[in-house]
């Protein structure tokens, strides 16, 4: 029976991106594909347009900013359940997955 080398190696940044991209080879994975998409593509591009970064929660006043309308209108959809919402410990009642839902979801009237 052979003995196995119990010495430790250490792994260069080049033997490190071998490993990832023989390991994405052999799953059959892009990694850059998977690496680099959104989460939420159709929120976080708003955020970007808006010039503010995901946060983890957002308030009624948040989502009403962001979208430019009134606070009124958000409580109202969310309300009348086009814009789902979280009853959360404080103000906080909005997660991205519930915005990049009512953004995928909404259609275009048509009018611009």
């Amino acid at each position: 029976m052979s003995q196995v080398s119990t010495a430790k190696v250490p792994i260069t940044p080049a033997y490190a991106q071998r490993l990832v991209d023989n390991t994405a080879k052999i799953t059959n994975i892009d990694r850059d594909a998977t690496v680099n998409q959104p989460a939420y593509p159709l929120f976080e591009a708003l955020l970007r347009i808006k010039g503010l970064t995901l946060q983890p929660t957002y308030t009624n006043a948040d989502v009403a900013s962001l979208f430019d309308v009134s606070v009124h209108t958000i409580q109202s959809r969310a309300a009348d359940g086009s814009l789902s919402s979280r009853k959360l410990i404080g103000r906080a009642r909005f997660l991205p997955i519930d915005l990049e839902t009512f953004l995928s979801e909404s259609k275009n009237s048509g009018n611009v």
